[in-house]
């Protein structure tokens, strides 16, 4: 898989097969991916939690929202994912972050399609049910969760005829999540 592949087979997925499991590995395979991305300053503030255990994910869960754009309280137990990765800041680093969130979490997301997962980035987050749940020190803030595990949606993406429609995803009547995307000459000033 070249790179522009990846990044087109790279979407959101919020409902996820039981088929196979992501392994702890995997996940530290991905976070191992992001030393090696640009930090601001090269700081390297980001620091991870992986979560696979059955009854930690299903407590994460509940510190989630999974789609803003929808009426929906997020993927039914069987559709949920088999890890998830907290992102955090150690603010004793540093007290800023700039882009080394995102650029972390894009590379994390593309690791996962070349594992064959799909994957969503979380900011939605109850961070005080999540910082009591799993003990996380006051040192470090909670920037990101993401879920990894095995595709269980199909994801379309729409190109919009009109730079002025709706970029709202959403699902249709079969359930295939409609990710509508601007067109390049849209985006170029």
């Amino acid at each position: 898989m070249n790179y522009p592949d990846i990044v087109h087979a790279t979407r959101s997925c919020r409902r996820f097969s039981q088929e196979r499991s992501v392994t702890p590995n995997e996940l530290l395979s991905l976070i191992d991916l992001t030393r090696y991305t640009a930090s601001a300053a090269n700081q390297q503030p980001l620091r991870y939690r992986i979560i696979t255990a059955a009854g930690d994910r299903d407590n994460l869960f509940g510190s989630l929202t999974w789609g803003s754009a929808m009426p929906w309280n997020g993927p039914e137990e069987s559709e949920r994912p088999s890890g998830y990765i907290l992102m955090l800041q150690d603010t004793e680093v540093t007290k800023r972050v700039y882009f080394d969130p995102g650029i972390a979490a894009a590379t994390i997301t593309y690791g996962a399609t070349t594992l064959g997962y799909g994957s969503c980035i979380l900011a939605s987050i109850d961070r005080e049910k999540l910082r009591r749940d799993f003990s996380i020190p006051d040192r470090y803030t909670i920037l990101l969760v993401i879920a990894v595990g095995l595709r269980g949606e199909r994801v379309i993406i729409d190109r919009l005829k009109n730079p002025g429609d709706s970029v709202t995803y959403y699902r249709d009547a079969e359930g295939v999540h409609h990710v509508p995307k601007r067109q390049l000459k849209d985006i170029l000033i």
